[in-house]
């Protein structure tokens, strides 16, 4: 999480639409009403020796919905329910008509790597005895950031492999069958999943796993398991910036994903699971036939940390050092702001919760509330309170709708004349996401070949004029691939056939004009 651990008691306790547009998207320009509603992860309610009645009761003043609380888990007492009093006393507190949504997950991150099925039923048999213990919550997200060292070891093999999602899998799936056990009408959020993830191997020390390739290796796990029901009804995602300084609705590179990379995250969990029991998003367009159900998004934590400013708080409140860059506290209102901007005109958000209402005091913790340790408002208290008053309507809503191609897909070809003694020949490919090449020189004296036989050839079939290429293309980046050989005189094409490393069946042909040697 960010952070993710135990917060310690406090002292008081479409303006960017544009962005959002990638491949396959489209969108209407009639303003529409939005469903879209707001919150905060917030554990100050727990701690709160009033149950978090003066945060619930400022959570409504700010238009806010939704408190999403931590309860821990811990394989060691693994039916002890932790805080259990601090629980207690929230679920008691008056609300103000704020619905708490509950996380629950592991304190220590090695919980399952060990006695793996017998904890996985342990940890479920948790979920479950929560979940009757509080009755009046609907909605559970279940475990925080699986893709990262720091919540869930391991995360990779000795060879490499992908180990945590296989892992988390397990988890979800069986949470989810207790929790529509109790309840079909419960709610079951499924990852928090991170926004990066630096896909080092085992031993690089605080190694992660990008979101996309996250979401690829747990929907093959969930595939190999042969299971035919769903694991979660909400993807519950983390969209922190990849700096702290930087505004949150700046996008992230593949295979990373924040706010403004929603689109790359839902192809990618409709790569993982198309076809299969598992919903995947509405697509724009779909009008949703009788019976059918689609995943949301849940933002359930971002948010960007603040310098505490002497002028409006006394600074002794806070105490260590600071462990990040910070922004000032009108450049955090104005982000917030844009944030919502953004999101509600996407209707595959269904919540957008910041992280935090109010500071820690801390400062290795997060400073990233609309109110100040002492209780303050920032400024970024009234922009959020304008921007969610405005978020019932949005002027141009995002629409997005899968791609069956390699998304940036593009060829760069020299297709001047060449003369017959040129024995060196270069054709150049890039893409927006990871994929493989393969691509060749082929005749082209009597027309361009078809697409088809040239996609035969490329994967496997009659041989090019010259032996075929192949290789890995970085995501936003290009491959150049350098031909050795004789070309008799003629008229020639380069062509090239790219495949998705996420979803090898996601294909893009790419062929120059004809070009000609003499």
């Amino acid at each position: 999480m960010s952070p993710g651990r135990l917060v310690l008691m406090p002292v008081l306790f479409c303006l960017l639409a544009g962005m959002f547009a990638g491949a396959g998207a489209g969108g209407r320009t009639r303003a529409v009403k939005t469903s879209i509603t707001f919150g905060v992860t917030e554990d100050a309610t727990k701690y709160s020796e009033d149950g978090g009645a003066f945060y619930f009761a400022t959570m409504a003043d700010l238009g806010m919905k939704d408190n999403r609380a931590n309860v821990f888990w811990d394989e060691n007492s693994p039916a002890t329910i932790l805080e259990e009093d601090f629980l207690d006393r929230m679920m008691r507190a008056p609300t103000s008509g704020v619905r708490i949504v509950l996380d629950i997950q592991p304190i220590h991150a090695l919980a399952f790597a060990t006695n793996t099925q017998a904890r996985i039923a342990a940890f479920v048999a948790y979920v479950r005895q929560v979940a009757l213990r509080y009755p009046q919550v609907r909605e559970f997200v279940i475990g925080n950031e699986p893709n990262v060292r720091r919540f869930l070891q391991p995360q990779h093999a000795a060879d490499g492999s992908i180990v945590s999602a296989g892992i988390y899998e397990q988890v979800l799936a069986a949470s989810y069958d207790a929790l529509k056990s109790i309840s079909p009408g419960i709610t079951v959020d499924g990852l928090g999943l991170s926004p990066g993830g630096n896909d080092q191997g085992l031993g690089a020390g605080a190694e992660s796993v990008s979101p996309v390739r996250f979401i690829a290796a747990l929907g093959d796990a969930y595939r190999k398991s042969g299971r035919t029901r769903p694991i979660a009804d909400v993807l519950d995602v983390h969209t922190y910036a990849a700096v702290n300084t930087f505004p949150l609705v700046q996008p992230r590179k593949w295979p990373q994903a924040g706010a403004a990379d929603l689109d790359r995250l839902e192809q990618a969990w409709w790569d993982a699971f198309h076809g299969t029991a598992q919903p995947v998003f509405q697509e724009t367009g779909d009008p949703g036939k009788p019976g059918a159900t689609y995943v949301k998004f849940r933002i359930d934590e971002s948010g960007t940390q603040v310098k505490i400013d002497p002028t409006k708080v006394d600074a002794q409140l806070y105490s260590g050092r600071e462990n990040v860059p910070v922004v000032d506290e009108a450049t955090q209102a104005r982000y917030y702001s844009d944030l919502i901007n953004l999101v509600k005109c996407d209707p595959s958000v269904a919540t957008l919760d910041f992280f935090h209402l109010i500071d820690e005091p801390l400062l290795l913790g997060f400073q990233s509330g609309l109110l100040r340790v002492d209780g303050s408002h920032r400024p970024s208290y009234d922009a959020v309170k304008r921007a969610i008053a405005a978020a019932g309507t949005c002027a141009a809503p995002h629409g997005w709708r899968h791609v069956t191609t390699v998304i940036g897909a593009r060829g760069q070809f020299n297709v001047k004349v060449k003369p017959a003694a040129q024995r060196v020949f270069w054709s150049t490919v890039a893409t927006g996401e990871e994929a493989t090449a393969q691509t060749s020189i082929f005749p082209a004296s009597a027309g361009a070949p078809a697409a088809e036989q040239l996609r035969q050839s490329l994967d496997g079939g009659p041989a090019a004029t010259l032996p075929p290429l192949s290789g890995l293309v970085k995501a936003n980046s290009s491959r150049s691939f350098k031909f050795h050989g004789r070309l008799a005189p003629g008229r020639y094409v380069f062509a090239a056939l790219l495949r998705a490393t996420m979803n090898p069946s996601r294909t893009t042909l790419l062929v120059s004009a004809p070009f000609t040697v003499r």
